[in-house]
């Protein structure tokens, strides 16, 4: 008998390579955020279907003291 491939492993690992792909990009535009306004940013991220959004935005003034 022919051994089945691992679909939902597959996906599973494909969707975790996404979600870590989008954080990488995520810190990248941080930093370029950074170099041009010479601020420190933060990034949120939400993978809920139902809102799925990616923020960076300027830390607080308390958070960068």
């Amino acid at each position: 008998m022919k051994a089945r491939p691992n679909i939902l492993g597959h996906a599973m690992a494909e969707a975790l390579s996404t979600r870590q792909e989008i954080e990488a990009l995520a810190r990248v535009l941080a930093q370029k955020m950074q170099a041009v306004h010479g601020l420190d940013y933060r990034i949120q991220i939400d993978h809920d279907p139902a809102v799925a959004f990616v923020v960076i935005a300027p830390k607080s003034k308390a958070a960068q003291s």
